[in-house]
């Protein structure tokens, strides 16, 4: 009966918020990306400004973004954020090869900026959303991009050296082992301890439920495949010449924002390391007004252009 109450007071608040973020629907594409992946992305805001394309974290969907596309800075920039294969409205074959292989990652971040026609997009990655472009980054270079924000990342994972820059609220620890679950309460009741500690201050009710329903679209044997893939892009990260902003909050319970920060600020050259007090792993949810000026001028001074 608890189970039967929380889904039902979720559905309430997602029905709620409906015709409020009907508002803010972008513009759907359908994608084509690596190995005939069906991706699903979404264009908001001014289409003839400079392109900003996110790329969210692990178990997560384009609607994470909606402090930014929902903000002023879709009247400067055009918005595009995908659905990572497997996740949110995109395909979500069951092979494991579909989510090991860096070069299908890469693939599919080439499609939405060939299919979406972005030109030299500011790159936003954000968590697990690092390593999908670092697999973008290895295959690709950064020759399209005119810049990258990274945030919250560490990427390294499942290799020598990563687990210093986890936090002690990792995703991939023993207390969220409910994540992978098919067991629906223990899904549940995991993926909203996982939500709340995302974020440094308590999220509204609406938004709270919004970002958990968004998290289970991504079938729990598809979770259990996510966070499996040992990366290491060190060598990635030593390539980039494009500018580069790091956004870390110092709260963050995911990552370690300390020793991710300095680990990927050494690694990158001329990269501008910045920490938000007062904000955790969802720091541009929990600063959007702060992330989203640093954002807006970042994006201006990488694209050559003026506001």
């Amino acid at each position: 009966m608890k189970l039967i109450f929380k889904i039902a007071a979720a559905l309430g608040l997602i029905f709620c918020s409906a015709e409020a973020k009907a508002a803010t629907l972008g513009t759907h594409y359908d994608v084509t990306g690596g190995g005939g992946v069906k991706l699903s992305a979404y264009s908001w805001g001014n289409q003839n400004g400079p392109a900003i394309l996110f790329i969210h974290g692990v178990e997560q969907s384009h609607l994470i973004w909606d402090h930014q596309y929902d903000s002023a800075l879709a009247k400067e920039f055009r918005i595009v954020a995908l659905d990572l294969r497997g996740q949110g409205e995109s395909e979500k074959p069951a092979d494991v090869a579909a989510y090991n292989t860096s070069a299908l990652y890469a693939d599919d971040i080439a499609a939405v900026i060939n299919t979406l026609g972005l030109k030299k997009p500011v790159a936003v990655a954000w968590s697990a959303g690092g390593f999908v472009l670092c697999d973008y980054l290895r295959k690709y270079g950064d020759g399209d991009l005119s810049g990258i924000n990274f945030v919250a990342v560490s990427t390294k994972r499942g290799v020598p050296g990563a687990e210093k820059l986890k936090g002690a609220g990792s995703s991939t620890g023993n207390s969220a082992a409910g994540l992978h679950s098919e067991r629906a309460e223990d899904e549940i009741d995991s993926t909203m301890a996982f939500v709340k500690s995302m974020a440094y201050k308590p999220l509204p009710p609406e938004e709270f439920t919004r970002i958990v329903a968004l998290n289970m679209m991504t079938p729990p044997n598809i979770r259990a495949i996510l966070s499996v893939r040992p990366v290491d892009n060190g060598d990635v990260l030593a390539k980039i010449r494009v500018p580069v902003m790091l956004s870390y909050g110092l709260k963050d319970v995911v990552i370690n924002p300390d020793t991710a920060g300095h680990y990927v600020a050494s690694a990158i050259p001329a990269a501008n390391l910045n920490y938000y007090e007062d904000a955790g792993h969802l720091l541009f949810i929990d600063q959007a007004d702060r992330y989203n000026a640093d954002l807006r001028e970042f994006v201006f001074k990488a694209s050559n252009k003026q506001p």
